[in-house]
């Protein structure tokens, strides 16, 4: 679970966590053709989560800065994998961060959120699905 990084002055502050989730929503929906290209979502995806910036920030304001997010409930797979099997739940979300082309069969990085009774978000992970 990614943690709240302290005492870093000016990094760490709103400018670095709207520019990571800029990087992370300029990627959602982007065409994903080749390895190197999954590193970089994954990598931009992962950034964010580790950053922590977005503990304790309310589910409003994180979907402001990075589009709607789906419901965990409604992740659509031909298995049993599911991000409930991670602890998250059912209207907690995700956000792909990127597509395969049409046809295409594997997976993408998501970002996936979760949130407390409050509405807060209290863990954040990267997970690539297959």
């Amino acid at each position: 679970m990614a943690k709240r990084k302290e005492g870093k002055g000016k990094e760490g502050g709103p400018s670095e966590l709207q520019d990571l989730c800029d990087a992370v929503r300029k990627t959602i929906g982007v065409v994903i053709n080749n390895d190197e290209e999954d590193r970089a979502a994954g990598k931009r995806a992962s950034d964010l989560a580790n950053s922590g910036l977005l503990i304790g920030k309310p589910r409003q304001a994180i979907e402001r800065m990075l589009g709607p997010g789906t419901q965990c409930g409604k992740y659509a797979s031909g298995d049993s994998y599911t991000f409930q099997s991670f602890g998250f739940a059912r209207d907690d979300i995700y956000y792909s961060v990127g597509r395969l082309p049409d046809g295409w069969v594997g997976g993408v990085p998501n970002l996936v959120l979760g949130f407390d009774k409050d509405g807060k978000c209290s863990n954040v992970k990267v997970i690539h699905t297959q």
